[in-house]
């Protein structure tokens, strides 16, 4: 028998008995859920040898669907994956003509999670490792300091780094949001 972590432990049964899903320990309490949780599986280590996937999970009340996403998310989280969800709804469709798509995209955005911010709100986490990681690469190909690096140098190589996006409705404006960024953050 597996012993679960006192802490994980007291989480889990705060949780359940408020009646919601836990944010962590699921793998203790998941029961016959091994053909979906390797669906997911598979999907992940398809992204990461550079594939792609992208499903909806939807069923009744009751069904389990927060609890099987909760679970892929830190599943996801623990191996490195940044994770987006949204709930669809009356305000929040793919498509509409009252902005829902936009509120689903928001709401994808503020969802935004990893390992270490596992509640959401990790877009500029996530904007900053990657303008660091770059700003690291330059640095090393240089021979210059990280500190010596001049702004426009460094948006200039995050616009080229995205160049491959060009062809996306507003990329331009994408491109100079991030340039914007990252002159304020260099």
């Amino acid at each position: 028998m597996t012993e679960i972590p006192r802490r994980t432990l007291v989480t889990m049964m705060n949780a359940l008995s408020s009646g919601v899903v836990p944010r962590r320990g699921l793998e203790y309490i998941a029961v016959g859920r091994r053909k979906e949780t390797e669906t997911f599986v598979n999907d992940l280590e398809d992204t990461a040898e550079g594939g792609g996937a992208f499903r909806f999970i939807s069923g009744k009340f009751g069904n389990g669907k927060s609890f099987m996403i909760q679970m892929i998310r830190n599943y996801a989280m623990d191996r490195g994956f940044v994770v987006m969800d949204a709930d669809l709804a009356i305000n929040r469709r793919l498509t509409g003509s009252k902005r829902e798509g936009l509120n689903t995209y928001r709401e994808l955005v503020r969802n935004m999670a990893v390992k270490s911010r596992p509640e959401g709100g990790a877009m500029e986490l996530v904007l900053q490792r990657w303008i660091d990681d770059v700003r690291q690469r330059m640095s090393a190909e240089s021979n210059r300091g990280i500190n010596n690096l001049r702004p426009e140098a460094v948006a200039e190589r995050l616009k080229r780094e995205t160049s491959g996006m060009s062809g996306m409705t507003f990329y331009q404006d994408f491109a100079s949001v991030v340039a914007a960024y990252c002159s304020t953050k260099v």
